[in-house]
């Protein structure tokens, strides 16, 4: 499962079912991709576009992309809920109580509005 923000596809967090060698591969195919604009974001979209080797990214790709059905993309509040600056930099979606993961995207723990959030958030997990 990936999600999917305003910016495309956020791998910040992703989930991956079981140990298949579908995932391993895709994994390895991943990590060799040398397409790093933008982090992993980029490789992995890289290869969820093109990684079957059709060429839907080349020049004169004559079909039109489709999703492979290994992958579900999911809404950011289910898997990949930003934190600010990120949320309201990038009109993404904000981590609400009651959402599943808070990502503090762009949000090193050294800042102290970043580590208070930090804090905030295990205060909240505890009184669960």
């Amino acid at each position: 499962m990936v999600t999917e923000d305003s910016g495309g596809i956020n791998t910040g967090v992703f989930a991956a079912r079981g140990r298949s060698q579908w995932m391993l591969d895709f994994i390895h195919r991943v990590a060799q991709n040398p397409y790093t604009v933008a982090w992993d974001q980029s490789q992995i979209f890289w290869e969820l576009v093109n990684g079957d080797g059709s060429g839907v990214l080349r020049s004169g790709a004559s079909r039109d992309f489709q999703h492979i059905p290994q992958v579900a993309y999911i809404h950011q509040s289910q898997l990949n809920a930003f934190v600010p600056p990120a949320s309201t930099d990038w009109l993404a979606y904000e981590w609400q109580v009651g959402d599943f993961i808070r990502h503090f995207a762009g949000c090193p723990w050294q800042e102290k509005p970043c580590l208070d959030m930090m804090r905030e958030t295990v205060t909240h997990f505890q009184r669960l």
